[in-house]
């Protein structure tokens, strides 16, 4: 069961690591997350014993509506809200294939880490019947000019 996990789950991480282009507009009393997004993340937990870079780096465009945040890497479109704090915003994805169900969250949340505006926390969840494993990725986030 392990290889249908990461058959499964492999292709889905790939999607989100993925690119994009564009902007959005965002609401007056909302701060504006909206742009595009060099990312570098480092993993932090496997659980699926997938043989994935420990370190990755890729671009992720966000598009905001008021609250409502779609971000893109691509391949796959999460969805998501700014958090009720107005510091970040959390997007989520589920997709099935095979009787199979992969999660995927990301969040962005303020750093002051030199050279990055937000810590990004990458995690990937997949279930297939009573079998399940976890991806994690932590790293940042600096938005292009």
């Amino acid at each position: 069961m392990r290889k249908v996990l990461c058959l499964f789950i492999v292709p889905v991480l790939m999607a989100v690591a993925g690119c994009g282009g564009g902007g959005g507009g965002g609401g007056s009393s909302t701060p504006f997350f909206g742009g595009v997004y060099n990312v570098s993340l480092i993993k932090v937990s496997d659980t699926c014993g997938l043989n994935t870079d420990n370190i990755v780096s890729f671009t992720h465009t966000v598009n905001q509506d008021g609250r409502r945040v779609l971000l893109d890497s691509g391949s796959v479109v999460l969805q998501g809200r700014v958090t009720d704090d107005n510091k970040g915003f959390d997007v989520t994805n589920r997709e099935e294939s095979g009787g199979c169900v992969t999660s995927t969250a990301v969040v962005y949340r303020p750093t002051e880490q030199s050279g990055a505006d937000y810590g990004v926390g990458l995690a990937l969840l997949a279930v297939c019947g009573a079998d399940r494993c976890e991806l994690s990725y932590g790293g940042t986030a600096k938005r292009r000019p």
